[in-house]
């Protein structure tokens, strides 16, 4: 049980972290007189910064439990708090080389960081996507006609490549507008 309330307590604090720090930059990005792409790459620098505190969050929590025998960490792990940082990067970011395995209580805070990680990380992404839009730097889609596709050279010139291309216009312009490329290409 009290390790329930540990894990709890620490996926509350990462989570408040993270709140936090993206809150902040929202409330401080819009007082910056800078252009509206160095907001964006200021924001992922924020987001990354509150990635590697919840990461060191994790890290500290591992090198604690594991010193207090609370489980055990194992394989190519040394007992210092830096494998336990890195141990904490690869699980944070579900990345998991397998160089150390977690063993009794801690396997559950290794599971409960990879989700928390997703989702953080997750949250991050559709901040700054929001961010982008908000300060007009998000990529817009341009849509090409039919006409566009088909007197492009590029399907003309490389024979080789000629199938693949043919596959992408079947999936994106449906079966009929397909055939008419093929008549217009030849």
């Amino acid at each position: 049980m009290k390790f329930l309330i540990v894990n709890t307590l620490i996926i509350a604090l990462a989570v408040m972290i993270h709140y936090v720090i993206l809150y902040r930059r929202s409330v401080l990005m819009p007082k910056l007189k800078v252009r509206a792409h160095s907001r964006v790459v200021i924001g992922d620098f924020g987001a990354i910064f509150a990635h590697i505190i919840e990461i060191w969050l994790f890290a500290l929590s591992f090198y604690f439990m594991h010193h207090n025998n609370w489980g055990q960490l194992s394989g190519n792990y040394d007992g210092s708090l830096m494998a336990s940082a890195y141990f904490s990067f690869t699980t944070f970011t579900t990345l998991g080389f397998g160089d150390i395995e977690p063993l009794g209580d801690l396997r559950y805070l290794t599971g409960i960081e990879s989700l928390t990680g997703l989702v953080l990380i997750t949250w991050s992404a559709s901040f700054l996507f929001y961010e982008m839009q908000k300060y007009g730097v998000a990529i817009k889609r341009e849509q090409t006609s039919q006409t566009d596709v088909a007197r492009c050279s590029f399907y003309r010139v490389h024979p080789l490549l000629e199938p693949l291309l043919a596959i992408a216009s079947y999936q994106l312009l449906g079966k009929r507008h397909h055939q008419q490329l093929l008549l217009q290409s030849r």
